[in-house]
């Protein structure tokens, strides 16, 4: 059984690298001192975020200008050829302090192997910032 599906039956979160429930799928353009982080990302699996559900290549930004105005700051395109496309999902994330990482990380939950794992947070390569999803 797969170590996801083993994850959901025992109804834990986790905190997954890009690998294997997300993969980097190109140059990772993001700039830490503009305010703005950008990653690109393939889901081989079905999950859930915000209502909708992700499976394929995305573009994820993260944007602190428009959080520091109180709207929407964490946005999902579908990739259209490494760009963003059409916007899948944006919501006003909360920010939590976590310790640096080099990687792209997504936190997920899920409590039984009928449900499409959930992402909680995400955070960027090189941050300090995770980016939890509102409940």
């Amino acid at each position: 059984m797969k170590p996801l599906m083993v994850a959901i039956l025992l109804g834990v979160t986790m905190m997954t690298p890009v690998s294997p429930l997300a993969r980097q799928t190109g140059p990772q353009p993001h700039n830490h001192s503009s305010g703005r982080e950008q990653f690109s990302v393939m889901f081989p699996d079905l999950v859930r975020l915000q209502g909708a559900l992700l499976k394929g290549s995305y573009i994820i930004i993260h944007d602190e200008e428009q959080m520091a105005r109180g709207k929407d700051c964490l946005y999902v395109y579908a990739s259209v050829k490494g760009e963003p496309g059409k916007l899948v999902t944006s919501y006003r994330c909360e920010p939590v302090e976590r310790a640096r990482t080099d990687q792209f990380l997504i936190t997920l939950s899920g409590s039984n192997a009928y449900l499409v794992p959930e992402v909680r947070e995400i955070q960027f390569p090189g941050s300090t910032k995770g980016h939890r999803v509102p409940s």
